[in-house]
C-alpha cells in the first residue's frame, strides 16, 4: 500500500516539492524493474524550482522504465544521469531559470529489495519491528560538520546553515548520488520526504505515526499537518510505503559491468554505467594462419607483452612515489602540519591584538582548517591534530576574543521584559476627522515636564496623572498621554490622544521641548516657515488646561534654505535646513532677541535629520548616515563598533568551531555610518548624556559629553530586536531615564542607564 501528499506549507506562497510513483501493470516489467517510488524539493528562484523538481520526477520515473539495460542499479544509474542532464541544460537554455536544481530521493522495490537512491538533503527512513532509522546522509553542510565530528546532531538542528545542501540534481553538468539497499521483512514500512518535514518535526513523533496502526494515506495527512502545526515553514511532502509481503531475493547482486558484489545496508557511491561498445560488423574474415605461425607470433606476443609490463611496473612505481597517491599523501600531510602550526602562532598572537584584527586572523585560520580536517589523502595523525586543535585552542582563542571585543565596545543585554508597551493605533482624532486613525507617519517625538497638567481643548483628551508626550504624524502635531501611577511611574494600558489644532498651518516639521514650552518648526500656510511656542494654561480657579499657540519668531530663509528639524538648550534654539539655493546645508543658532535673524550658522556636510542639543554642544544626525558633535566652531564624528552577529550575547561563553567566526564592522576614523530609522535625543535628566537608537543594529549607543569632549558610555542590546523604530525621545520621570520609540503603532519604553 502507498499514499503520498505534499502541501505549499503555511510561508510560501509556491510549492517547490514534487512526488510522484509508479507501479507498472506489466507483469514482465514489474519482475524486471519493480515499483518506483520518488520524492524531489526543487530550489530557485520565482517558478525555478518547481520547473525543477517536476523535470526531476518525471525524468527520473520514464527514464528508468524506458532502460534496458540488465538490472535495477544500471537503470537507476542511467536515469540519475539523464534527469540530471535534462534539468542542467532546460537551466542554461531559459536563463531565466539558470542556476535551477532539485533535492531528489528515489526507492524502487524489486525482489524483495529497497534500492533507495538520493542526492541533496530529501530523506529516506524504514520502520521495522517498533523501530525507525534514517537510510540515507544528508548532502548538506551541517550533516558534514556532523560527520566530521565537529558538530552535533543537536547543534547542527538550529544551524544558521542547516538549509545549505552540498549536492543537488541539475545544478552542475554531473553529479555523484548515494545507493543504499536494503532486503526487506514483512510489515517494513519505509517514508521518503522533503526536509519540510524532517527539519520541522522530531523524528520521534515521526516514527509513531509511521508505525501507528493507520493506513498510508492517514499517515501521510497526520504527518503534512504536524509539520504545519510546527509552524509551516517551508514546503512539507511525505509518501509513505507499508510493505505487506516480501519474496525471498533470488538473485545475487552485483554492481554494474564487474563481479564485484554490491553491498546491502550501507551507502555507496550509485556507479556510473557507460554503453558498452557495439560490435562491429560487415567485417571480412582473415586467412588462415598456420600453426608455427601463430606459434612464433604468440612467443613475440608473449616476449613483448613481459617487456611492457616490466616497463609499466616501473613508471607506475616511480609515479605512485613521485606523483601518485604517497607523493599526495605526503604533500597533503606537509600542508596540514604547516597550517596547524600557523594557526598556533595566529591563536599565541590574539591575545595582544586588537580583538577585530584577532578576530579576522582566527576566522582565516579556521577556514583553512576546516578544509584541511576533511582532506583524506593526509596521514590519519595529522587530520587528528587538525581536528583537536580545531576543537580545542583555536575554539577557546575565538571565544575569549569574541568575549574580549564585546567588553571593549561596552555591549550589555538589556530585558525585554522590563520594556513598557502603550498603544495609540486607535485613539487619535486628527483636525476636522470625526473617527479615531492610528499614527501611520510619525517624524518626531517630544516631551514636556511630568509635573505638567493634563490639556482638555475638546474629548477625547489626555487623562490626569499621564506624561504629556508630543509627536508629529503627517504633518499634524498630536498630544499622547502615557498612563502613570500616583507617582508618574510609567504603567501599562492605552495612550490618549488629541489633535493641536494650529491655524495656518501648513505641515508641523519637528518639535523640541522648552522648560514647560513646546516649540514647533513649522510651514505656513503662505510656504513661510516660523517657530511656534505651544504652552498650556490651568486657571487659578482649577477646571480644564487649554492650549495656546502663538509665533515665537519668524525663520527667514535669505538662499531658499529648507527648515527640516529644531532643538533647543539653555534658551537657544537651533534649526537645522537642508541645502537651498545656497549650496549646502546647515544649522542655525537663534539666541537672546528672537526679533532678529540666527545669531550663528554652522555648515553640515549633508541634510540634516535630526539634532539634539546637548550641556556644551549640538549632535546633528545627518542624511549619510552620520553623526556629529558640534561645540563652538569644531565638531567631531561619532564612533561605535558595531554588535557581532551574537545574540544574546552569553552565546560567546558556548562558542563551538562549527560556528563561522563572527566578523566585526571596523568604523571608519570618520566616523560610522548609521542605518535607515535611526534616531537621537539627550535626557532631560542631565543634559549630558545621549542616547542613540540604531534599529538597524538593535542597540542603544550612550554617549557622555564633558564640555567639548565625548566619550561613548556603554551599548545596549534587547534580547528580542525591537523592529520598527521610527523617533526616540527621552523621559525622566522621577528621575529616571526612559527611551521612548515608536513602532508600528505604540510606544514603547526601553529604560536605557544614564551611568
Amino acid at each position: 500500500m502507498v499514499a503520498h501528499q505534499t502541501d505549499v506549507g503555511r510561508k510560501r506562497e509556491r510549492n517547490q516539492d514534487n512526488v510522484a510513483h509508479f507501479i507498472p501493470a506489466d507483469e514482465a516489467t514489474l519482475d524486471r524493474l519493480g515499483a518506483f517510488f520518488v520524492v524531489c524539493d526543487g530550489m530557485g528562484g520565482h517558478a525555478a524550482g518547481e520547473v525543477a523538481s517536476e523535470l526531476g520526477v518525471n525524468t527520473l520515473r520514464d527514464a528508468y522504465f524506458a532502460n534496458k539495460g540488465p538490472d535495477v542499479i544500471s537503470a537507476l544509474a542511467s536515469a540519475v544521469d539523464q534527469a540530471n542532464a535534462t534539468i542542467y541544460d532546460h537551466g542554461k537554455e531559459h536563463p531565466e531559470l539558470n542556476g535551477m536544481g532539485t533535492t531528489c530521493v528515489s526507492l524502487v522495490l524489486e525482489d524483495g529489495r529497497a534500492f533507495v537512491v538520493n542526492i541533496g538533503d530529501s530523506r529516506a527512513y524504514i520502520a521495522r519491528d517498533g523501530e525507525m532509522r534514517q537510510v540515507t546522509q544528508d548532502h548538506s553542510w551541517v550533516a558534514e560538520q556532523v560527520r566530521y565530528g565537529l558538530l552535533t546532531e543537536e547543534q547542527a538542528r538550529g544551524h544558521t546553515h542547516r538549509n545549505v545542501i552540498t549536492r543537488s540534481l541539475g545544478t552542475q553538468p554531473a553529479v555523484t548520488a548515494d545507493l543504499f539497499i536494503e532486503t526487506l521483512h514483512d510489515g517494513d514500512r519505509v517514508l521518503l520526504c522533503s526536509d519540510g518535514l524532517h527539519g520541522y518535526v522530531e523524528e520521534a513523533d515521526m516514527a509513531r505515526q509511521l508505525m501507528a496502526d493507520q493506513t498510508p494515506d492517514q499517515t501521510v495527512r497526520t504527518l503534512v499537518d504536524m509539520a504545519n502545526e510546527a509552524g509551516g515553514p517551508d514546503n512539507v511532502t511525505a509518501l509513505v510505503v507499508h510493505v505487506l509481503e516480501v519474496p525471498e531475493p533470488q538473485a545475487q547482486l552485483h554492481l554494474p559491468g564487474t563481479d564485484e558484489p554490491a553491498e546491502e545496508g550501507v551507502t555507496q557511491p550509485l556507479p556510473v554505467v557507460t554503453a558498452e561498445p557495439a560490435t562491429a560488423k560487415g567485417k571480412s574474415r582473415t586467412a588462415p594462419v598456420s600453426r608455427t605461425r601463430k606459434r612464433n607470433r604468440s612467443v613475440i606476443l608473449i616476449r613483448r607483452t613481459v617487456e611492457l609490463v616490466a616497463l609499466v611496473a616501473i613508471v607506475v612505481g616511480a609515479w605512485y612515489v613521485i606523483y601518485g597517491p604517497i607523493a599526495q599523501k605526503r604533500s597533503a600531510t606537509s600542508r596540514l602540519q604547516s597550517d596547524v602550526a600557523s594557526a598556533q602562532v595566529a591563536i599565541t598572537q590574539s591575545g595582544s591584538q586588537d580583538p577585530a584584527a584577532a578576530l579576522a586572523s582566527l576566522a582565516r585560520q579556521r577556514t583553512k582548517l576546516l578544509s584541511d580536517a576533511a582532506d583524506t589523502n593526509a596521514d590519519p595523525s595529522a587530520i587528528s591534530s587538525v581536528r583537536d586543535l580545531l576543537n580545542g585552542d583555536l575554539a577557546v582563542a575565538i571565544k575569549t576574543t569574541t568575549q574580549r571585543y564585546q567588553q571593549a565596545a561596552k555591549f550589555s543585554t538589556l530585558d525585554n521584559t522590563t520594556f513598557s508597551t502603550w498603544d495609540a493605533s486607535a485613539s487619535c482624532i486628527a483636525p476636522g476627522a470625526s473617527a479615531a486613525a492610528p499614527l501611520v507617519s510619525v517624524t518626531s517625538l517630544a516631551t514636556l515636564p511630568a509635573s505638567l497638567p493634563p490639556a482638555q481643548p475638546h474629548q477625547p483628551a489626555p487623562t490626569a496623572g499621564s506624561l504629556p508626550t508630543f509627536a508629529v504624524n503627517s504633518g499634524v502635531l498630536f498630544w499622547l498621554g502615557i498612563p502613570t501611577d500616583a507617582q508618574l511611574n510609567p504603567v501599562g494600558g492605552a495612550v490618549t490622544c488629541v489633535a493641536i489644532p494650529m491655524a495656518n498651518v501648513q505641515a508641523v516639521l519637528g518639535i523640541t521641548a522648552q522648560g514647560s514650552t513646546l516649540l514647533a518648526l513649522v510651514q505656513g500656510s503662505d510656504s513661510s516657515y516660523s517657530v511656534q511656542a505651544v504652552t498650556f494654561q490651568t486657571p487659578a480657579t482649577g477646571g480644564a488646561t487649554t492650549v495656546q499657540v502663538q509665533q515665537h519668531f519668524a525663520v527667514p530663509t535669505p538662499a531658499a534654505e529648507k527648515p527640516v528639524t529644531i532643538t533647543s538648550d539653555s534658551g537657544a534654539v537651533y534649526i537645522g535646513y537642508a541645502s537651498g539655493s545656497s549650496g549646502s546645508p546647515g544649522m542655525w543658532t537663534f539666541s537672546g532677541d528672537t526679533t532678529k535673524g540666527p545669531a550663528a550658522t554652522t555648515k553640515l556636510t549633508h541634510d540634516p535629520v535630526a539634532l539634539a542639543a546637548a550641556t556644551g554642544g549640538v549632535f546633528s544626525l545627518l542624511a549619510d548616515g552620520s553623526i556629529s558633535f558640534t561645540t563652538g566652531s569644531s565638531s567631531q564624528s561619532v564612533v561605535a563598533q558595531a554588535p557581532l552577529p551574537i545574540s544574546p550575547l552569553n552565546e560567546a561563553d558556548n562558542y563551538v568551531i562549527a560556528t563561522p567566526v563572527p566578523a566585526p564592522v571596523v568604523p571608519s576614523p570618520q566616523g560610522t555610518l548609521f542605518g535607515a530609522g535611526t534616531s537621537l535625543a539627550v535626557s532631560p535628566a542631565s543634559g549630558t548624556t545621549l542616547i542613540v537608537s540604531d534599529v538597524v543594529n538593535n542597540r542603544f549607543i550612550r554617549y557622555t559629553t564633558s564640555g567639548a569632549s565625548l566619550t561613548l558610555g556603554g551599548q545596549y542590546l534587547p534580547a528580542t530586536p525591537i523592529g520598527d523604530s521610527k523617533r526616540l525621545t527621552l523621559i525622566a520621570p522621577n528621575g529616571k531615564s526612559l527611551a521612548l520609540i515608536w513602532s508600528a503603532g505604540k510606544l514603547i519604553g526601553v529604560p536605557v542607564p544614564l551611568s
